[in-house]
């Protein structure tokens, strides 16, 4: 078995591509090695970052298993959502350029048609923690929505009430999560709930029962 230590340079404004492999070590096929990858950005000027990054083999008596790191995963699903990869009736990209740890992003999803989401465009706020993809990130949805799996004062995708996100596993992804809330809204009990008048983003009540209200400057 082989560890890897890479070099990637990478950033929302700069290429992903793998640069070059720095070492490799070998250890005892006999006894079992487990490391956890990170992130450490250890450059950063304003338009590239320096990431490196251990590419971990996880060994088990049979067989062994690539766990692929945070950064690299997020790349490429950045890159899977700028290129319009996958399901053109929902779509993702980052809030922010510049936050190298890459976790605020903005989901999109389009009504589905023979329901009364049909013609709606749906924004959503995703929030990827440190531990994604081994734990889900957050969703909220920005725009009003009636559904049976989001909470009609916050906008937040109740993940007891939502499968994927209740019995989340590391190889899915934020077009996974779009997806199925697109399939959530044709299901029997949502496509012909009532739905907030269009147009409707603005209020939020939170928890204290407060009015949050957003504008465009």
């Amino acid at each position: 078995m082989n560890l890897f230590l890479s070099v990637v340079l990478g950033g929302p404004s700069t290429s992903r591509t793998v640069v070059g492999l720095i070492y490799s070590l070998r250890w005892d096929p006999f006894s079992p090695v487990k490391l956890v990858p990170f992130l450490s950005p250890v450059f950063k000027s304003p338009s590239l970052v320096f990431w490196v990054c251990k590419v971990s083999i996880g060994m088990s008596s049979e067989e062994s298993r690539v766990v692929v790191p945070r950064n690299f995963r997020l790349l490429e699903e950045l890159e899977r959502g700028e290129k319009g990869i996958g399901d053109r009736t929902v779509s993702y990209g980052m809030d922010d350029a510049d936050d190298i740890l890459m976790q605020s992003w903005t989901g999109t999803i389009i009504g589905p048609p023979g329901t009364v989401h049909e013609g709606r465009i749906y924004q959503l706020k995703l929030f990827c923690d440190k531990d994604y993809p081994d734990n889900p990130p957050s969703v909220r949805f920005q725009t009003r929505i009636n559904m049976t799996c989001v909470n009609q004062e916050s906008g937040l995708v109740e993940p007891q009430l939502f499968p994927l996100l209740a019995n989340w596993q590391r190889e899915y992804t934020m077009e996974d999560i779009l997806v199925q809330l697109k399939k959530e809204m044709m299901s029997p009990q949502n496509r012909k709930l009532a739905q907030p008048p269009e147009g409707n983003e603005e209020g939020r009540i939170d928890q204290k029962g407060l009015v949050l209200r957003c504008c465009i400057v």
